[in-house]
C-alpha cells in the first residue's frame, strides 16, 4: 500500500499542475481592441443612419458582437477574418 501512495500522489500533483496551466491557456483574455475613430457623420437622406470610419490596430480581435445595421469593411493593408453567426466558414480578405 505504501508503494502505491508515492506514485499516486505524484500523479495527482502532476495532474493538478497540467490542469492549472491548461486552464490558464484556454481561458486567456485577448488584449483589448484598440480602435481609432477617424470619422463619424450622418448619412444624407437616411434619417437615423450614420457612417463611422475606424482604424483597427494590427492583430486586433473584436470578439462576438452585434451591429444594428449594415457593416462594410475596407482593408487597406493586411488581412481580416469575418465570421458571421449562422453562415458557414469565415471570409478572408
Amino acid at each position: 500500500m505504501k508503494r502505491m501512495a508515492l506514485p499516486l500522489a505524484l500523479t495527482f500533483v502532476i495532474g493538478l499542475v497540467f490542469g492549472a496551466v491548461g486552464s490558464h491557456l484556454l481561458n486567456a483574455q485577448q488584449a483589448p481592441l484598440k480602435v481609432t475613430e477617424l470619422l463619424k457623420s450622418d448619412i444624407a437622406g437616411m434619417e437615423g443612419k450614420e457612417v463611422v470610419l475606424t482604424e483597427i490596430a494590427p492583430s486586433g480581435a473584436s470578439g462576438k458582437h452585434y451591429h444594428p445595421g449594415h457593416e462594410i469593411n475596407y482593408i487597406l493593408e493586411g488581412a481580416a477574418i469575418l465570421e458571421m453567426e449562422g453562415k458557414p466558414g469565415g471570409g478572408v480578405s
